[in-house]
């Protein structure tokens, strides 16, 4: 069996393609760590078997970041074949690492993607006179003959001969790197890599003799002028010049005053889609259909065939009252995830990350941070699955304890049910907790800065080229999402609300609360519920629902009906009850909210914490996120009850606003884009 690897530069249809070849479904993505090690596979075409390895994607041979070296190192240990992707509409950067394997003495095949459209005819025609049988040109989405054309360029037996004139002075410096690294413990094939590139650090701990230097000043090539001299050769390969323009939606999108507002009002669109009429519709449809329908007609079937009491009563309230309370929020969840999807899929999500890296950056972290937090709107426990390949350890563990502070899927459920309920479903008014949540973030990471810095942290992303998102791949990554959604349901959240279930049913006599009594958490929720009474929620069956909710966010909603003895669709109703077990006036259900916003991270995400920053930390940070909760809470709480709901969001509105302009006014000129940044002037085109 032949073995291939697969090599690319993020972002030109590498996993697409082996997707494609092996009939895998691995996740493709523009976010940092969507690759993070090395996947192989089989594929067979014409009798002829293939393993093909596929590598996270690289910019060159020097690694920068833990996705990087996996593939260096596996790059470095095996002379396989090499099958090397590149996206013509980026032709020029891909080119790059192309030109490095050729340096290193890699057998290479090249794969042009993307190459459908007449524009680059020009570039296909140089590229097939200099590379031959050597390279292929296709689309990896569309081509329906995708591994016949593969085979073909693999099955081909010449060699590609490019004139690298530079490569006898690179290779004069290989002995004095070979003498020094072994004393030092380095791997030579990577010390070079970074001596060539000017690596300071490196070249001082080599401690070269002074002979050595002047020797090795005589053959070094500074890192510009080798850059130079590589894109001479693909300046020669191409044939054509080097014309670098803006997309006219970059100058928009990517605006130094119109950004920020652009993305603000594609959230409140997004959040008016999801929480608006068309989701509030979609998810009155399923309750409707799974717990009037359903579950009141089984109730009553139940009842009529006198059936166990305490049966009856677990599999209405239970299961159809609880569990079934949550599916119903499953259409406003597949609205954002599918919001999310559109946003990744069209190429804005990557830019996004460019916009604010700067203001992350002052705030102690960096545009590969944006990823994870964006992330955690869907899944803090993923987000910082996501949040743990960042390179600087600093800034790892600020994203990490900054992701649950966002505002997840899981708690839309009670957001939804509150703002309903006592603020006429003001979609408005989600969408200021994603802003409480976002200024608590920025004011935690200026908190941690000093005491976690970070060094000066490049970021290095390829822009996708703009695109009409793939339907296939966005009904994907719903799904995808959605099954892990109910497969939660259907195990740990079907376990731990039969436990909250019992704890809320029984007394410690383990008699039925309907024949006289007071329920297990009941009577521990009452110890705790002084501390709540500050915030405006100081009863036990608030404290109870929180409590669920450290399970996971989901239950929190479940737990409100079984305190109250109501269904989910008759939970609205039973909160205004003062007399109920739980109820809320306006001010202390908007302090909950904001509670359930910030408060402690769910078993999941804190078992990722754990076992990424260690139990202390850990420990550390759950103590913050309450603390922060409980402040936050009681800032609003008294703020509102003082003031008014609408000066008081008028005023975090003015604060956020202030600091976006501040920001936007001390960014520096960008040479690349024409818009303000930090990090463009650094490209060499």
């Amino acid at each position: 069996m032949d073995k291939v690897i697969l090599v690319g530069n993020p972002n030109t249809g590498k996993t697409t393609l082996y997707n494609r070849l092996t009939n895998s479904d691995e996740h493709v993505g523009n976010w940092h760590g969507v690759t993070i090690d090395a996947k192989s596979k089989p594929f067979e075409v014409n009798g002829q078997t293939y393993e093909i390895l596929d590598l996270p994607g690289i910019y060159s041979l020097t690694a920068y970041n833990p996705e990087e070296k996996v593939s260096i190192e596996y790059l470095y240990s095996h002379k396989y074949k090499i099958l090397n992707i590149c996206d013509i509409n980026n032709i020029k950067q891909n080119m790059f690492l192309t030109i490095q394997l050729l340096e290193a003495g890699y057998d290479v095949r090249i794969v042009v993607n993307m190459t459908d459209s007449k524009d680059h005819s020009d570039v296909i025609n140089n590229l097939k006179k200099v590379f031959k049988h050597n390279i292929v040109f296709v689309n990896v989405q569309k081509e329906k003959r995708i591994k016949l054309a593969i085979d073909s360029v693999l099955k081909s037996n010449t060699t590609i001969h490019i004139d690298l004139p530079y490569l006898q002075r690179v290779a004069k410096i290989s002995s004095i790197i070979s003498e020094n690294t072994k004393a030092l413990n380095l791997d030579s094939r990577f010390a070079s890599l970074k001596i060539i590139e000017q690596d300071v650090e490196l070249i001082n701990r080599l401690q070269l003799s002074e002979y050595q230097v002047n020797k090795f000043k005589d053959v070094q090539l500074d890192m510009q002028e080798l850059f130079q001299e590589r894109y001479r050769v693909i300046d020669k390969l191409l044939n054509v010049k080097s014309n670098f323009k803006v997309h006219i939606l970059d100058k928009i999108l990517l605006h130094r005053l119109l950004g920020v507002p652009i993305f603000v009002g594609i959230l409140i669109f997004i959040f008016y889609l999801t929480f608006g009429p068309v989701g509030t519709f979609l998810k009155d449809g399923l309750s409707y259909l799974i717990q009037d329908l359903l579950g009141q007609s089984l109730y009553n079937f139940m009842q009529a065939k006198d059936f166990n009491y305490v049966l009856t009563d677990f599999i209405y309230k239970g299961l159809f009252c609880g569990l079934g309370g949550i599916v119903s929020f499953l259409p406003q969840i597949v609205l954002l995830l599918f919001s999310l999807s559109i946003l990744e899929e069209s190429g804005y999500l990557s830019r996004l990350a460019f916009l604010f890296e700067d203001l992350l950056n002052k705030i102690g972290l960096s545009g590969k941070s944006l990823f994870a937090l964006i992330m955690s709107c869907g899944c803090s426990t993923i987000a910082m699955m996501t949040a743990r390949n960042i390179e600087d350890e600093n800034i790892k563990k600020k994203t990490m304890i900054l992701c649950p502070y966002m505002c997840c899927s899981a708690k839309l459920p009670v957001f939804v049910i509150l703002t309903s309920t006592f603020f006429g479903g003001n979609y408005l008014l989600i969408f200021a907790l994603y802003m409480i949540a976002l200024l608590t973030s920025i004011v935690i990471a200026l908190l941690l800065k000093k005491g976690l810095p970070s060094q000066n942290d490049s970021f290095i992303l390829e822009f996708p080229v703009y695109r009409v998102p793939s339907v296939k791949k966005m009904l994907y990554f719903v799904y995808s999402n959605t099954m892990i959604f109910l497969t939660k349901i259907g195990s740990v959240l079907l376990l731990f609300s039969l436990v909250f279930y019992f704890l809320n049913t029984y007394d410690f006599n383990l008699i039925h609360i309907d024949l006289g009594g007071v329920s297990i958490m009941q009577r521990v929720c009452e110890l705790l519920a002084p501390i709540f009474a500050p915030l405006g929620f100081g009863s036990w069956g608030a404290v109870s629902a929180l409590v669920s909710g450290l399970v996971a966010k989901e239950i929190i909603v479940s737990s409100m009906g079984m305190i109250n003895g109501v269904a989910v669709s008759e939970l609205s109703q039973s909160l205004l009850d003062s007399t109920a077990n739980l109820s809320f006036d306006a001010i202390g259900a908007l302090s909950f909210m904001v509670f359930a916003l910030l408060y402690v991270p769910c078993l999941s995400s804190i078992s990722v914490m754990t076992r990424q920053l260690g139990g202390k930390d850990t420990v550390k940070a759950i103590a913050l996120q309450f603390a922060v909760a409980y402040c936050v809470a009681f800032a609003i709480y008294w703020g509102v009850k003082l003031l008014d709901i609408n000066v008081l969001l008028i005023i975090i509105t003015f604060i956020i606003l202030g600091f976006v302009i501040l920001w936007s006014k001390k960014q520096k000129k960008c040479t690349m884009c024409c818009q303000k940044c930090r990090n463009c002037t650094k490209h060499l085109d």
